[in-house]
């Protein structure tokens, strides 16, 4: 942006006053590119989520928090995140304590089989009492790393989406 300007008050105080004008854009357009960028990864890790649900639940535990102005968070709740970090040594092919999820350890996540009482971690998996009060055996879940690559294919996307949002 260009601003022209003679040396006199009345120009000075138009060229401050189409600053002004334009910084306010720019900060909503910000916004809305927060926006955008928050929905893109929340709207691509439902399309990923499609694969491994058979119920809308995990979908309820994708949401996004305005954290400030200019941040948004999209949060994982629920039984999506066993399947973002997985479980099971043996729906992994994982070794005990291994990480597959490339931000895991960033995280605070611990390595496969180790969580709680650490059943992750046997060949021949483990039972638990599901919702509705009956015994089920497990291997665990695979990682599907669904917010990770969402989150990546927003990323590659940043470019285009910022020229549509700022350069109008």
């Amino acid at each position: 942006m260009t601003i022209e300007f003679e040396l006199s008050e009345k120009s000075i105080e138009n060229a401050i006053h189409r600053v002004e004008l334009y910084r306010d854009d720019l900060k909503k357009k910000t916004e809305i590119f927060a926006d955008k960028l928050a929905e893109d990864v929340k709207t691509n890790a439902e399309n990923q989520l499609i694969e491994h649900v058979e119920t809308g639940e995990t979908f309820d535990s994708l949401r996004i928090e305005k954290t400030g102005i200019y941040t948004r968070h999209v949060l994982v709740s629920g039984a999506a995140v066993w399947l973002e970090f997985g479980t099971g040594v043996v729906a992994n092919h994982a070794y005990p304590g291994e990480y597959l999820h490339p931000k895991a350890v960033e995280l605070g996540m611990k390595g496969i089989g180790t969580y709680g009482k650490g059943n992750g971690a046997n060949p021949w998996g483990w039972w638990y009492i599901d919702e509705s009060g009956r015994k089920r055996h497990t291997y665990g879940i695979p990682a599907t790393m669904f917010m990770y690559y969402s989150a990546m294919a927003t990323r590659d996307k940043i470019p285009e989406m910022a020229r549509g949002i700022f350069h109008t």
